[in-house]
């Protein structure tokens, strides 16, 4: 099985690997064995699959109507900033001052919907 770069496929094994790393980053930070050594490679992956994913979504959603691209990149870009604020609005409130808990848990629960919106809007339609 080839995996292109741009299809539905690979951008849903990219999904499916952050969330795993999210959910694994979770699971050290409550198991305190949190250090640099063991955050840091799940940290490399997530972001890794974030940098792979989120160009290919953007491209094939401003493919479906190039007419409004520009307007449509404007929504893109803000609803970037709003998913940052609120992560990390939620990552404020869930810190409670001692352990590193609050990061991953709103990463993993960030991917994992994230997950569940795509699959249900590429398997539904």
């Amino acid at each position: 099985m080839r995996f292109k770069p741009n299809s539905v496929r690979f951008t849903l094994l990219l999904g499916v690997l952050a969330a795993i790393s999210a959910i694994a980053l979770v699971a050290v930070s409550v198991s305190n064995a949190a250090q640099v050594e063991t955050l840091l490679p799940l940290l490399i992956i997530n972001t890794f699959c974030y940098g792979l994913i989120a160009p290919n979504a953007i491209h094939n959603a401003l493919q479906l109507a190039p007419e409004i691209a520009g307007s449509a990149a404007a929504v893109i870009g803000f609803l970037r900033m709003l998913g940052g604020a609120t992560a990390s609005a939620l990552v404020a409130f869930l810190f409670d001052g001692h352990t590193v808990n609050a990061m991953p848990e709103v990463m993993a629960l960030f991917a994992i919907a994230s997950l569940a919106t795509y699959t249900q809007l590429q398997f539904h339609r």
